[in-house]
């Protein structure tokens, strides 16, 4: 037992309570709710600033990664058609250069066959003072 109730028990005396300290424990007891109410709502509203807050910064925060992502396709898309177009232009010069090697080897050969038919329709000499001739 508790001491306050060990002395209640050990008087025996009844104890009497007036209506002005009831009166007065009651605008206590109503101060202190209103108080404490008060204390809750500043808070509840301190609560809902900050998700507010933070819904606002996500926002702001998903904005911002939209645009970078968008930049970013843009700018791939961009890097990837430079890079066919380069491509396209390497190759190009490529192919030009080995048409034009193409067309020195089939030169060759056909002046080799031509030097070849030369060799064995003649003479020796005939032939090799003709082939000094042509170069």
């Amino acid at each position: 037992m508790s001491e306050s109730w060990q002395l209640f028990c050990a008087q025996q005396a009844p104890t009497y309570i007036t209506q002005e300290q009831v009166q007065v424990e009651i605008a206590s007891v109503c101060d202190q709710l209103t108080a404490f109410t008060g204390f809750l709502s500043t808070e509840q509203d301190k609560v809902s600033a900050v998700k507010k807050s933070s819904e606002v910064l996500l926002s702001h925060v998903k904005e911002q990664f939209a645009e970078m992502h968008s930049f970013l396709c843009e700018r791939e898309n961009a890097l990837t058609q430079e890079l066919a177009k380069d491509e396209e232009s390497v190759l190009g010069l490529i192919r030009e250069n080995l048409q034009k090697a193409e067309d020195g080897r089939l030169s060759l050969e056909a002046r080799l066959t031509e030097l070849s038919a030369q060799q064995s329709q003649g003479d020796d000499i005939e032939f090799l003072k003709e082939v000094s001739k042509q170069r």
